[in-house]
């Protein structure tokens, strides 16, 4: 909601002030409101995360007035900084002594927000003075709030292929071509009107399905079907007769048929589990890779998304055939309720308040369905709202990628800190949350897992944008811009005064300029540039030394950077660095690497290297929390001898392009001990034979092999015991 979202941006605000010298100077006059003002906005964090059915104005109050305090921190903060970048390294005590009539104002304005602020919390006190509500409260004061994630279930892959989640034809595919010899069955589950039969009939009539299989058959079972019926199609299916048989004749002969035989049936159209329990025991399980597809009536999909493989208990059965009545055939109603109760506690109280609800807003209009998909935003905790409604701000049936929808959260100021993880870790664990509940789609997966691809479905999207409007989940303060592809340079100038700005991402040549320092909430800078069009030479930024100076700044992304510039004296580290992407000729020097000691991603490349030129890719070691590493060398880089880097062991993702090195080489790589992804592209290693050994690559998954001269690969299965990905791509001269 809009009033947790400006509370938790505030006090985003107020930390990195306390927790930043060259800022918190600026506030010593203020310490005690600054402190108080922290104190009162984490009494009401915790208010709302526990208590999500507030009385609209005092949730409009709230946001208000923290909206207001931000406004008022932020604009002294700005203008302080401004005036020290003008004046250069002039002490700042005469800067404050400068502004004195500046630091009047300010005080006012903080003693009036701060006034709002106790006036907010006096009001909650009072509504709740007698109340369990109140003695929480009062408890809130003394110590800070748990997460309310930390209870939440973990989230578990299902063997089943949800439609409109994971709804990859290759995923099917696989699914009925892989190595498994065991008899499979493969569940299609998923919303109505996305195509789970156009999926079934797809893959059924795939001509490598159509190879793998011998015997294929598809029968459709209706709502008031017979055994005799299904048992006679499928019989027609694998062996035509004009005979009439009995149940036990046709069961016999339907087993018979198939006995032996690798066989594909598909059961379209299964309105209940009674239908699967009359025919399963005809299906024989030979051991040959036989595959059963079944297309599921969305009437049994609250069971089984709920309950996965157990059992319903007893006392949740009726209630639950209740609710999936009451969701009145609509499919996405019955996947988002079935997200809301898998994570409720499972009692018979908590099924029956849902029950109550979902009958009170069903009808079989969709328009009034937006009320039961209501029920799921009013049980989701308060961290993940402002998250979920920022998903509405999308264009209708958007692929959103991962990795910007993170920096985007975390620049808005929606995740809460965790001292155990980065800010991006845990909107990754709120992103997977919200997968959990239904409320987002997944894509596409990383090979490690991981979401790289996700989007809403066009209803759930209505529903964010209608209670954005709703809780007025505007931000008064620009800390988005994102102009690239708008082919407007001009811009620029008029960005470096937009102090607020916490996410940058643009279209732009040549250097950055030195104004960028103006820019101190920055935390992620994209500049997007293409090739010339003369040559495959990649253009490239300048980047000023004054980037040194932000200090916030978690993500500095280009196609290439030329070079990193040093680091003046007294400048402090970038210590929130995490990604540092592509810089041109990376010179990794000790006084890099503590100027950047907590990189977890890190691109590099070499285009026209000198032979005397000493490039310390040695001290690579010496990133101990580098995840992801990319090397790049171009054909016209002449010194690839004088890179001879050291990985540090904490690598799991590698690519390597163009380095040219001999196969015996590989075993730099093989030692590692994190390593799970490793991508060799562009004649990485030369030669034609590589001969792995049983030490190495013990965590690897995932293996490319892109543009090779290799012709003779000596290893065995025991030599990557985890791999789970091979690909081999473009290989031979």
């Amino acid at each position: 909601m809009a009033a947790y979202a400006a509370l938790l941006s505030l006090a985003r605000t107020i930390h990195l002030i306390l927790h930043n010298h060259h800022h918190s100077i600026f506030f010593q006059q203020f310490n005690q409101q600054i402190n108080h003002l922290l104190e009162q906005t984490t009494l009401l964090q915790a208010f709302l995360e526990d208590f999500t059915n507030g009385d609209d104005g005092l949730l409009a109050g709230i946001r208000d007035v923290a909206s207001e305090a931000e406004d008022v921190v932020q604009d002294f903060l700005s203008e302080q900084i401004q005036t020290r970048l003008k004046s250069g390294r002039r002490s700042q005590d005469v800067q404050l002594q400068r502004h004195q009539d500046k630091i009047s104002d300010v005080y006012q304005k903080l003693q009036k927000v701060t006034k709002g602020m106790d006036s907010i919390v006096g009001q909650l006190m009072k509504s709740t003075k007698h109340s369990t509500e109140g003695e929480n409260l009062l408890k809130h004061r003394d110590s800070s709030s748990a997460s309310s994630s930390s209870g939440l279930l973990t989230p578990t892959a299902g063997r089943h292929v949800v439609v409109g989640f994971e709804d990859d034809l290759m995923t099917i595919k696989h699914r009925l071509c892989g190595q498994s010899s065991k008899l499979q069955v493969v569940p299609i589950l998923g919303m109505g009107g996305i195509g789970k039969t156009t999926l079934a009939r797809t893959a059924y009539d795939d001509q490598l399905v159509m190879e793998h299989f011998q015997i294929r058959a598809w029968v459709k079972v209706s709502q008031d079907y017979s055994i005799q019926e299904i048992l006679s199609n499928l019989l027609v299916s694998i062996k035509p007769s004009n005979e009439n048989q009995c149940d036990e004749l046709l069961a016999e002969n339907v087993y018979k048929g198939l006995k032996g035989m690798r066989y594909l049936i598909v059961i379209d159209d299964v309105w209940s589990t009674k239908a699967w329990d009359d025919v399963k025991m005809i299906f024989p399980d030979d051991d040959n890779g036989s595959r059963i597809i079944m297309r599921i009536k969305v009437g049994n999909l609250l069971r089984q998304m709920v309950f996965k493989q157990e059992d319903c208990p007893v006392e949740l059965e009726k209630i639950g055939k209740l609710i999936a009545r009451s969701c009145g055939g609509l499919p996405l109603a019955i996947v988002v309720i079935a997200g809301l109760l898998s994570t409720l506690g499972r009692t018979q109280a908590s099924w029956e308040d849902i029950a109550e609800n979902v009958n009170v807003a069903i009808t079989t209009n969709y328009e009034h369905f937006a009320k039961i998909l209501s029920l799921s935003y009013i049980h989701l905790p308060q961290h993940l709202r402002p998250c979920f409604l920022y998903m509405g701000g999308f264009p209708e049936d958007y692929e959103i990628h991962v990795w910007k929808l993170i920096k985007l959260w975390v620049a808005e100021g929606f995740i809460k800190p965790n001292e155990s993880k980065s800010f991006e870790e845990e909107a990754e664990e709120y992103l997977e949350d919200l997968v959990k509940r239904s409320l987002v789609l997944v894509t596409k997966r990383k090979p490690n897992g991981k979401i790289k691809i996700c989007g809403v479905h066009d209803l759930v999207r209505d529903l964010c944008i209608r209670k954005a409007q709703e809780e007025k989940f505007l931000h008064r303060m620009l800390k988005i811009l994102d102009v690239v592809n708008s082919n407007k340079v001009h811009i620029f100038p008029e960005v470096f005064q937009l102090f607020h700005l916490r996410y940058l991402a643009v279209d732009y040549s040549t250097e950055i300029p030195a104004a960028i320092s103006n820019l101190q909430n920055l935390q992620t800078l994209i500049v997007h540039q293409g090739r010339t069009f003369k040559s495959y030479e990649p253009l490239y930024i300048l980047l000023p030394s004054t980037i040194w100076t932000l200090t916030q700044l978690r993500h500095l992304v280009s196609r290439v950077f030329h070079r990193l510039p040093g680091p003046e004296g007294g400048t402090l580290p970038l210590e929130n660095l995490q990604t540092l992407s592509e810089i041109r000729d990376f010179r990794c020097t000790e006084k890099i690497v503590k100027m950047i000691p907590n990189l977890k991603k890190l691109s590099i490349s070499y285009f026209r290297g000198k032979n005397d030129q000493d490039y310390h890719l040695d001290n690579l070691l010496h990133f101990h929390q580098l995840e992801k590493l990319k090397v790049k060398i171009y054909p016209s880089f002449v010194s690839r001898q004088k890179l001879n880097p050291i990985f540090p062991p904490s690598l799991k993702k590698l690519t390597i392009s163009g380095w040219h090195h001999p196969w015996q080489d590989m075993g730099i790589f093989g030692s590692l001990p994190n390593l799970e992804v490793l991508k060799l592209r562009d004649y990485a290693f030369r030669g034609y034979e590589w001969e792995t050994s049983e030490e190495e690559f013990r965590c690897l998954k995932f293996l490319l092999l892109d543009k090779s001269d290799l012709q003779q690969w000596i290893t065995e299965s025991s030599h990557f015991p985890n791999l789970k990905c091979l690909v081999l791509f473009v290989v031979g001269v």
